[in-house]
């Protein structure tokens, strides 16, 4: 039997979110090795984009060690050197394009450095910020940035008609946007119901928040394969497409939560 794209998408989120649920209550290395994987993943598809063949496999590779670096570096046990991680990560790369740059100036090419650079931060970088928080405030973050990709789904999917963004996006719509802030705003008062300890009104603004920085991520996701001339970052999660596909609102929700969570106690 074929199981339809719907249905693919069912099964292989049924199939994710106890794996994800376990991880999360996991800390330190089995932590670490989740997001460290996650983000080799999201890397190759984000190489895949710019880069081909052995090029893209070099960047990739490289990539991967830098990525490493930020897995490694930012650990509970060596929190203190985590400033360093990013300089480090820049001389390395700096280093890189010296030492191309003398070998063959006119194939050396710093933009592209600068492209590997921004994929470190945006992937591995900042999917570190999860080892910052507790089980339960990374599983609010999740739930909101998932709830804003399933309610925006099906909102858009029943009701959707007017565009919201179609130079960046040609599916979303307004009804989708809205559909998506409704239930991410009831999961996130939900959660802060049961196990908030700030006000309810806290986490309603909250939800609204995260869910306009998941819809931003996702806006980013999509300009960067529209710039990049890629239809699909990738087709590893059957009914979802690639690992960018499905973190790419994650990606913009976890840094806005972890800058509101030094203004209000939430938990």
């Amino acid at each position: 039997m074929t199981l339809s794209s719907h249905q693919k998408r069912i099964a292989t989120a049924l199939v994710l979110v106890p794996v994800i649920i376990w991880i999360v209550f996991q800390r330190d290395r089995i932590l670490a090795a989740g997001l460290f994987v996650v983000a080799g993943l999201g890397l190759y598809e984000y190489c895949s984009m710019f880069w081909h063949g052995r090029q893209r496999n070099g960047f990739l590779g490289l990539g991967l060690v830098l990525g490493g670096m930020a897995t490694f570096a930012m650990s509970p046990a060596l929190i203190q050197y985590a400033p360093l991680c990013m300089p480090a990560i820049f001389l390395i790369l700096a280093t890189f394009f010296l030492f191309s740059y003398s070998r063959s100036p006119s194939s050396a090419s710093f933009s592209d450095l600068a492209l590997l650079l921004a994929g470190v931060v945006y992937l591995a970088v900042m999917l570190q910020l999860v080892r910052f928080l507790a089980p339960v405030e990374t599983m609010l973050v999740l739930v909101c940035a998932f709830a804003t990709d399933t309610g925006g789904f099906y909102a858009g999917g029943l009701w959707g008609q007017r565009k919201i963004w179609p130079g960046i996006s040609p599916k979303k719509t307004w009804a989708g946007s809205f559909g998506g802030m409704i239930l991410t705003t009831l999961c996130s008062l939900l959660i802060g119901l049961v196990w908030g300890a700030s006000s309810w009104w806290t986490f309603v603004i909250l939800g609204v928040v995260l869910n306009i920085a998941a819809q931003m991520g996702d806006f980013f996701e999509s300009a960067l394969k529209r710039w990049s001339g890629v239809k699909d970052s990738g087709h590893i999660l059957p009914g979802h497409g690639g690992i960018m596909d499905r973190i790419d609102s994650l990606l913009f929700a976890l840094p806005i939560y972890s800058l509101a969570r030094e203004v209000v106690a939430f938990f």
